[in-house]
């Protein structure tokens, strides 16, 4: 992979400085088949530079799988979906999570989990009642999931897909409450979630906004234990799922083991 990043703090440094920035803006164009002059572009407060192109909804996954392929090994550009261009997005100022030195801490999981522990139970009782998984659930797609579907897909530098969210500070939220060693869900919490689950399930993001994101999961879990195991973090990082699915064992049979997963705060 291309070097892209500044060294020390692993942030994205400044495209245009480093001559990249013609090349990925013609990868996205011609991915896109829209000329240069349709790509948006929005500049962070931190210097982090967003292309967007407004493809269509019927044109979105597409372009996005197209995008994942060309940038992210070759350029360490990492496309995802949304609702808003690069001109609609709202940063916040220096100063926060994303300005300091940050390492993975798998334990992230653990920490939300206890933190939900009064409305979670535990992953044998749950796998007992899935008995024998059905063949793998389809899981939820984009267009089902909003009334509106999103027309944009949109491209950031970063060191892998998971640290997006500490790089645009989304999903917001603001809602989620967790126990006194846990109260807030930050973005760095949606870093170290995503993280873990990008290493043991090839988890993805393809879609992100200000308060949902989609996942696309190359290696769902398999065994009843494992998709257990795998409802209880989602429910932990997002118990607003139970307005989507429903129980926890709903989120179980209908999303864990699928190869999307979909999360909203509400």
């Amino acid at each position: 992979m291309r070097q892209l990043f500044a060294a020390g703090n692993g942030s994205p440094s400044n495209p245009n400085e480093i001559g990249v920035d013609v090349t990925v803006k013609s990868v996205i164009s011609r991915v896109a088949r829209l000329g240069i002059d349709a790509i948006d572009e929005a500049v962070s407060p931190r210097g982090n530079v967003l292309y967007g192109v407004k493809c269509g909804p019927e044109k979105c996954w597409e372009v996005w799988k197209e995008l994942r392929d060309a940038l992210a090994d070759e350029y360490g550009w990492w496309p995802f979906i949304s609702h808003d261009g690069p001109g609609e997005w709202e940063w916040a100022q220096p100063g926060g999570e994303a300005d300091l030195p940050h390492e993975h801490h798998r334990e992230t999981l653990t920490r939300l989990v206890t933190a939900q522990s009064d409305i979670l139970e535990g992953a044998e009782d749950l796998a007992s009642r899935l008995g024998e998984l059905a063949p793998r659930h389809p899981g939820v797609t984009i267009g089902a999931v909003f009334a509106r579907p999103p027309e944009w897909v949109c491209a950031v530098a970063a060191p892998e897909c998971s640290r997006l969210p500490e790089i645009l500070e989304a999903p917001s939220t603001p809602n989620w409450i967790g126990g006194p060693d846990h109260p807030a869900l930050t973005y760095r919490d949606h870093v170290d979630v995503l993280h873990a689950w990008h290493r043991q399930y090839d988890a993805s993001i393809c879609y992100l906004g200000a308060n949902s994101l989609m996942l696309e999961v190359g290696r769902p879990p398999q065994t009843a234990r494992d998709v257990a195991a795998v409802a209880i973090e989602q429910y932990a990082y997002c118990y607003d799922l139970d307005q989507i699915f429903g129980s926890i064992e709903e989120v179980a049979r209908e999303q864990a083991s699928s190869p999307q997963w979909f999360f909203r705060w509400d």
